[in-house]
């Protein structure tokens, strides 16, 4: 989560000048480079589909992307404790980034199901994981989103993700939440409800403002400031919503009842808008699926 620091900082017109083809060709001809030093680790994904999972400079670094890794995991532990046999669902998986250290978690008798928008990536977690761990398994949609998914042929405000009812015992969002529109976390909100056992837990980052994160805000001690109004939430940048979306602490909690999850009382806080936090960049919510 860590990762979505830097994109922030790098000036509007910066992004809108190097876009496209000119975003393509840098981003591949630097990975090129950074992919000659070996590391030796099957399980670690090349340059070029790390920084498509977060900041382009960061994920550059195996250690950065390890590190914000074990970050993630360790809120995740904290808020869904899973346990080995746990069936988990990662929604927007990307390269592996959280299967990776669940493997250990999870053991031989678990059930993982990654699911992502890009093949490319899903294709890289089917050869070096999916291989050798046959119980991890990764799905793709051609779901659309401005941001990383353009062409997609599926709106997600109208999607029914293919797995079963109360299928999973933990679901999770890592920076989902964070690039999508009201409508759309409304429908995934709501297939978060069907697919969660009685009891189960949803855990989702997202950026959420109430009266301390204004507060950081306007003080200027956030990364990043969401001016703009997008469908039913708020934007960090008018022209491509999808970069960065933050929700409202209050409508959040009432997106969620309204799927008819149970929100925890306190999200786990986040450092992103310059509040003290031992947890992580992201705000994170734990969502429960009732038991009865």
């Amino acid at each position: 989560m860590s990762g979505a620091v830097a994109p922030a900082l790098v000036p509007g017109w910066v992004r809108t000048l190097v876009r496209g083809r000119a975003k393509s060709a840098v981003k591949t001809a630097v990975c090129s480079l950074a992919d000659l030093w070996p590391h030796g680790d099957p399980l670690l994904p090349p340059a070029r589909l790390r920084v498509k999972v977060g900041c382009f400079l960061s994920f550059l670094r195996a250690s950065e992307y390890r590190r914000i890794a074990a970050e993630f995991m360790a809120v995740f532990e904290e808020a869904a404790n899973p346990a080995a046999g746990s069936r988990v669902l990662d929604i927007g998986c990307g390269c592996g980034q959280i299967a990776v250290p669940l493997l250990s978690v999870l053991g031989p008798k678990g059930r993982y199901e990654g699911f992502d928008p890009d093949p490319e990536l899903l294709e890289w977690c089917a050869d070096r994981i999916e291989s050798r761990f046959p119980n991890f398994r990764f799905s793709h949609a051609d779901l659309a989103n401005k941001l990383y998914n353009p062409d997609g042929a599926v709106r997600p405000e109208s999607y029914s993700f293919p797995y079963e009812d109360g299928a999973f015992d933990v679901i999770l969002l890592k920076s989902v939440f964070t690039h999508m529109q009201r409508p759309s976390v409304s429908r995934y909100l709501g297939e978060v409800r069907r697919m969660l056992a009685p009891g189960g837990r949803c855990v989702a980052s997202v950026f959420l403002l109430n009266a301390e994160s204004r507060e950081g805000i306007a003080a200027g001690r956030a990364r990043f400031e969401f001016p703009f109004q997008g469908d039913g939430c708020y934007v960090a940048d008018a022209a491509l919503p999808e970069y960065l979306v933050a929700y409202g602490e209050d409508e959040f909690r009432q997106m969620a009842e309204i799927a008819g999850l149970e929100v925890d009382s306190r999200p786990l806080w986040g450092t992103w808008c310059g509040r003290r936090s031992r947890h992580s960049f992201q705000d994170v919510t734990v969502l429960r699926c009732p038991r009865s």
